[in-house]
């Protein structure tokens, strides 16, 4: 690595410069929100642009700046709504789950419609991949598919949970005397 950044046990952001003797200089992360399935493509390219900002010198003023303007773009809507859709694979019936979370929500509400098909517990587990967006409904999050998409996200979410979130990690490591 030219540059690596410990964001936590587990958790770590490098510039890998030398792979298998071979000369490269690409963005190489272990438990960050950039290389998990579960996150939005959106949130995964602010991140690396970070990133790789902090390792060419990035100033706090310009982080701040960076981190604003995207705050804006994303409370203004102006995000392309494919970039914004969570991907989570549900491998048993949602109804199972002790906890229902958006996805179980979804899952059991497409289901309950003929939408989906019964998730059936079997030796080798297929489940159901469900790519969708959070709105708000009452004041609390639900998951709709792409195509029951009617405009609205919950903007709120997206900023603070899928954005902002892992880019302050690494805001709290570089500049830990900056809130």
């Amino acid at each position: 690595f030219g540059h690596l950044l410990l964001l936590e046990k587990k958790r770590y952001t490098g510039l890998l410069t030398m792979k298998d003797g071979k000369q490269i200089n690409k963005i190489f992360s272990r438990g960050t929100e950039d290389v998990k399935k579960t996150y939005i493509v959106y949130g995964k390219e602010k991140f690396k642009s970070l990133v790789q900002m902090v390792f060419d010198g990035l100033d706090v003023n310009k982080a701040i700046e960076y981190v604003l303007s995207i705050k804006k773009e994303v409370l203004e809507g102006s995000v392309d709504i494919n970039k914004l859709l969570l991907t989570t694979k549900v491998t048993k019936d949602p109804s199972k789950y002790k906890n229902q979370l958006v996805h179980t929500r979804l899952a059991l509400r497409l289901i309950n419609e003929q939408k989906i098909l019964p998730i059936v517990k079997r030796e080798k587990q297929m489940g159901t991949r469900l790519e969708y967006i959070i709105v708000d409904r009452a004041g609390k999050n639900e998951g709709l598919l792409l195509s029951e998409y009617d405009g609205t996200i919950n903007k709120a979410y997206y900023w603070e949970k899928q954005i902002y979130a892992p880019m302050k990690r690494v805001l709290d490591v570089v500049y830990p005397e900056h809130n």
